[in-house]
């Protein structure tokens, strides 16, 4: 069997290298339809067991998803922003001399790995004494 470009079915994942055949098996479950339905339902504040009998009076149903988007997109937008002053918030205690400082200059690092590649690289100058 010769494939000629990557062909990727539900299961397995065929790559064709150097005319060589690699399977690889795939560890996830592909999401239904209607698990999604459900996930965003949830996300309206919609009941999942009674919706079919809502969605069936068309104003009632066009309201709930209306107020429900609203709610969804509050929710998600405020998530963010909590997220953003979180990762602000830890940026700020990291500025504020918490680091580890060089030991020739007045430089703060926020890992050892910049520390390390500083002194690399920016070493001090020794003067030498002619004798």
């Amino acid at each position: 069997m010769h494939f000629s470009t990557l062909s990727v079915c539900v299961d397995h994942a065929w790559f064709n290298i150097e005319n060589r055949i690699y399977i690889f098996i795939c560890d996830f479950e592909r999401k239904r339809f209607k698990d999604s339905l459900k996930s965003s339902l949830k996300d309206f504040n919609i009941d999942t067991e009674t919706w079919e009998e809502m969605a069936n009076d068309r104003a009632t149903w066009r309201s709930l998803m209306h107020k429900g988007a609203a709610l969804s997109e509050r929710n998600r937008t405020l998530a963010a922003e909590e997220k953003r002053r979180a990762r602000k918030l830890r940026a700020s205690i990291d500025d504020n001399g918490d680091g580890i400082p060089c030991p020739h200059c007045q430089k703060t690092f926020r890992a050892r790995i910049g520390l390390t590649s500083h002194l690399r690289t920016d070493q001090p100058k020794v003067q030498r004494v002619n004798e």
